[in-house]
């Protein structure tokens, strides 16, 4: 998957984010004016990843707040949000990633209204394959149980990729956290196994 992400031209990677930002931001959950504060977290596109980074203006602009994620941890794996209004806010990160500057200020987890999820795989059930780091499956479950310790709705979980990334079956265990949508350039899954 990440050879075939790899070889796509910009052309093709520019022509599926538009389609794929499309489709995310017409879903109930971003569609809609937020509530006060409401929180988007997302990743910045690297290695030929369906990049998101159209949603992050759109979603400004509609009253959102965005949060790019900081590896705080390798081991273990460990990621903190920081509210990050545009490029100026941006740094080089570890493994060629592109995050928030340290004075960016953090969002606690528990106030991630929505999390973008990149990965290798996903699957209908909403099962995901991600580097092998373990980063987003141990954010994902730390944001749904402080969430619900707090008492708060569930955030919502949601893949992002190219159609071709949608395979069969994702190998998954108890370590790994399933997204509750997949988005891509061409259709919206709505994951039957998600929790």
């Amino acid at each position: 998957m990440a050879e075939r992400r790899g070889a796509l031209s910009a052309t093709e990677r520019d022509v599926c984010a538009q389609a794929a930002v499309a489709r995310l931001m017409a879903l109930p959950a971003l569609a809609r004016p937020p509530r006060a504060a409401a929180t988007l977290a997302a990743y910045v596109a690297i290695r030929g990843e369906l990049d998101p980074a159209g949603a992050l203006e759109v979603a400004r602009a509609a009253g959102f707040g965005v949060a790019l994620p900081r590896i705080e941890t390798p081991w273990p794996p460990r990621l903190r949000f920081h509210r990050a209004t545009g490029p100026d806010d941006l740094c080089e990160g570890p493994h060629g990633l592109t995050e928030p500057v340290v004075s960016c200020p953090e969002v606690p987890i528990e106030e991630l209204d929505i999390m973008l999820v990149p990965g290798l795989a996903f699957d209908a059930s909403g099962r995901r394959l991600g580097q092998g780091g373990g980063y987003y499956d141990a954010a994902s479950r730390d944001l749904r149980e402080r969430r619900a310790a707090a008492g708060r709705p569930p955030a919502v979980l949601i893949g992002f990729a190219y159609d071709f990334q949608i395979v069969e079956t994702c190998p998954a265990d108890e370590r790994d956290v399933a997204v509750d949508l997949v988005v891509t350039e061409r259709r919206v899954l709505e994951a039957r196994a998600a929790v």
